[in-house]
C-alpha cells in the first residue's frame, strides 16, 4: 500500500533493498522499463541482473548511503527492446536496514541533448544556494514520502512533526531555511497558529500550505497574509518541484527589489 502511494507521487521505478543489497520489492507503472519481469527481480542482487559496471556503481552508492545517511545519485544505460535507454537513480535510506532507489527514465532528455549539441556550461543559479526546506507534517508516512521527494529534487530537509517542533527548529535555523511546507491540520498547534508564530520570526520567508482540502477552502484564512503557495494532497513530484521553485524565486525577486529601493533612499 505504502509503495503504491509513493509511486503515485513519484512515477518511475522504485527498488527496495535490504542491507545486503538484495531486492525486496519493486514498484513501477512501466514494467517495460524493467530489465526482467518484477517477479524475477525479488530476492536477487543487482549483480545478478545488471552488467558489472552498473552493479559496482550501485553497490558503492548503497554503501555510502548506509555509512553516511546521505542520498546518492548516479546514471546508467541499458539496452531494452534493442534500444539504448538512460536512467537516473537516487538512492536514499529508509531506515538502518532498508534503502530505496527511485529511478527515472531520462532517455528523452538525453536524446534531446544529443540532437541540440550545445556545449555544456556550468551555470550557478541563485536558487542553488537556497536549498534547505522546513517540512512540517504530523503524519509520519506523508512526512517521510515528501521528504524523499524533496531529497530527490536536490533539497536538504528539516522535518518537523508538529507546529511547536517547527517553530523551535526555525529559531535555530532561520538564516539557512529557504522555504517552509506547512500542513494545515495538525494536533496541538495547527497550521494557522504555526503560520502566525513563524511570521513573528520572519515576515517574508516563503510558506507553502499543504492540505487534503481544496485550495479555496484551505487558504481562505490566509488571504492577504503573504502565503507563497499551496499543495493539495496527494501531490506529484512535478507539482512539488514547480511550487517550490516559484515560491523561492518570488521571495528572491522580492528581496532584490527591496534592496534596490533601499539603495535609492
Amino acid at each position: 500500500m505504502g509503495g503504491n502511494l509513493l509511486l503515485e507521487a513519484n512515477p518511475g521505478i522504485m527498488f527496495f533493498f535490504d542491507r545486503e543489497g538484495i531486492f525486496r520489492a519493486v514498484f513501477t507503472k512501466n514494467p517495460e522499463e524493467l530489465i526482467v519481469p518484477a517477479n524475477e527481480i525479488i530476492g536477487k542482487k543487482v549483480e545478478d541482473l545488471f552488467p558489472p559496471e552498473i552493479a559496482r556503481i550501485h553497490k558503492e552508492s548503497l554503501n555510502k548511503v548506509f555509512e553516511g545517511g546521505f542520498s546518492q545519485i548516479y546514471e546508467y544505460s541499458i539496452r531494452l527492446n534493442d534500444k539504448d535507454c538512460f536512467f537516473e537513480a537516487r538512492v536514499v535510506s529508509l531506515d538502518e536496514s532498508q534503502q530505496l532507489a527511485m529511478v527515472q527514465n531520462v532517455t528523452p532528455q538525453k536524446r534531446s541533448q544529443k540532437l541540440v549539441e550545445i556545449p555544456e556550461r556550468k551555470r550557478v543559479s541563485s536558487l542553488d544556494c537556497q536549498r534547505l526546506v522546513l517540512l512540517v507534517e504530523d503524519e509520519e508516512f506523508i512526512r517521510l514520502t515528501t521528504q524523499r521527494m524533496l531529497e530527490y529534487l536536490g533539497y536538504q530537509v528539516l522535518p518537523a512533526s508538529d507546529g511547536d517542533h517547527a517553530v523551535e527548529l526555525l529559531r535555530n535555523k532561520l538564516p539557512e531555511v529557504s522555504c517552509i511546507i506547512l500542513d494545515l491540520t495538525m494536533p496541538k498547534m495547527d497550521g494557522e497558529e504555526t503560520f502566525r508564530e513563524i511570521r513573528k520570526l520572519d515576515s517574508d520567508i516563503p510558506i507553502i500550505l499543504s492540505s487534503g482540502h481544496c485550495e479555496r477552502e484551505a487558504t481562505q484564512k490566509f488571504f492577504g497574509k503573504n502565503l507563497s503557495g499551496f499543495l493539495q494532497k496527494p501531490f506529484h513530484l512535478e507539482t512539488l518541484d514547480k511550487t517550490l521553485k516559484q515560491a523561492i524565486a518570488s521571495s528572491l525577486s522580492r528581496s532584490s527589489k527591496e534592496k534596490y529601493i533601499d539603495s535609492k533612499i
